[in-house]
């Protein structure tokens, strides 16, 4: 079985993916409020949350610090954020056996983020990188977008927001729904990675 370390799953990324919810090849990815393209398939089947991918949270990637240059060459944090994730269903498209190819499995995502300003940092709005990736059952990544999700603090200092994403998977290493899995994390840097992990050891 092939295992891919959590920050090799940071940096995937997979060639036919597109931003409209396009199943080309891989996998297609779209978050609320971008406009989901027809695949051609006519039925949809809704799945019981048992038959449904597991959702997860990358371990190393739940969190994300970001910091600006400071005086006498330190830095000053700019804000913090923690990521939650929960599925919302998932269904079947019907109408892959006339064209011959692999059925597909339209999952459900919905991602919480608690994002915090630091007590010095003037910015009243940040955009907060985060990922949707889909890992088959042999662990290989067979697809991932990156989003922004925008956090406006306005006067203060704390902001929840919500976001809803799908993603269309080709079965072709099962039929079993159930063992694919959904990935989510915030896109991390390098820096990053090493400073949440650097946290996580003490």
């Amino acid at each position: 079985m092939r295992r891919h370390p959590q920050g090799s799953l940071i940096a995937a990324s997979v060639a036919g993916v597109t931003r409209r919810g396009f199943a080309l090849g891989a996998l297609g990815l779209a978050t609320t409020g971008l406009g989901a393209c027809s695949l051609g398939r006519s039925a949809v089947q809704k799945l019981t949350n048992d038959k449904c991918p597991k959702i997860r949270v990358l371990g190393d990637a739940r969190e994300i610090s970001v910091f600006r240059p400071g005086p006498s060459g330190g830095v000053d944090l700019v804000y913090e954020a923690r990521l939650t994730a929960r599925g919302r269903g998932c269904s079947m498209l019907g109408g892959h056996q006339a064209s011959g190819g692999p059925e597909i499995l339209d999952a459900g995502v919905k991602l919480t983020v608690v994002a915090d300003r630091a007590p010095a940092a003037r910015i009243s709005k940040v955009k907060i990188p985060y990922f949707v990736a889909a890992v088959a059952p042999d662990n290989t990544v067979v697809g991932k977008r990156v989003f922004e999700l925008e956090a406006d603090f306005g006067g203060g200092r704390r902001v929840t927001l919500e976001e809803a994403a799908s993603a269309r998977i080709p079965l072709y290493f099962s039929k079993d729904q159930s063992i694919y899995k959904i990935v989510v994390g915030f896109q991390l840097t390098p820096r990053q990675l090493a400073y949440n992990r650097q946290r996580r050891n003490f």
